[in-house]
């Protein structure tokens, strides 16, 4: 089994899951045991930022309010986020996802995001994308998914509702194009 760690899933028209129509996902970890994905497309209209922080009893002093986005169907209330590597600190730990991308995912996040956030540099999540042994593997015979190199530049530079065409045109590829599950152009 080859790891998509670091890499992107972007739904297709034939994805047959209405959760993740037009998405685009960063594997955060895949292995044997499974995988663990971030939805990078749908943010929380409904909830945002400061609420979050207000129900931990915590102040918002930061530059601008970062959007919440929904990581998924998984524990809508398990805390993630993914960063640059010039976005980090001793008060929380994160993982290397690739060259250019960390992910934390714990409580004490929550007081360092509060005063520092720049949207050029994080991405907080609420909940996660999961699938267990051999599952996202077998998704992908289906025709749901194309698998695409990921990076920084294109996670934080670009707005949620243009990622799923932009990474797809950057390489080479016209996603509307692609058939639906019915097999019609």
């Amino acid at each position: 089994m080859e790891s998509l760690q670091g890499m992107f899933l972007v739904a297709t028209n034939g994805m047959r899951d209405p959760r993740f129509k037009q998405s685009v996902i960063l594997i955060c970890n895949h292995n044997e045991q499974g995988a663990l994905g971030l939805v990078l497309t749908k943010v929380y209209e409904e909830l945002s930022f400061i609420e979050i922080l207000h129900s931990l009893n915590l102040g918002f002093s930061g530059h601008e309010e970062p959007d919440v986005y929904q990581g998924g169907p998984v524990s809508l209330d398990a805390p993630f986020i993914i960063h640059t590597a010039g976005y980090s600190d001793q008060s929380f730990v994160s993982t290397q996802i690739s060259a250019d991308i960390f992910m934390g995912n714990n409580l004490d996040l929550f007081p360092y995001l509060a005063e520092h956030n720049d949207p050029q540099e994080v991405r907080f999540f609420l909940g996660y994308s999961g699938w267990g042994p051999g599952q996202l593997d077998q998704e992908l015979g289906l025709d749901g998914w194309l698998v695409l190199p990921a990076s920084a530049q294109d996670i934080f530079s670009r707005s949620p509702e243009l990622l799923w065409q932009y990474v797809t045109k950057k390489h080479g590829i016209d996603i509307t194009l692609f058939n639906d599950i019915s097999g019609k152009a």
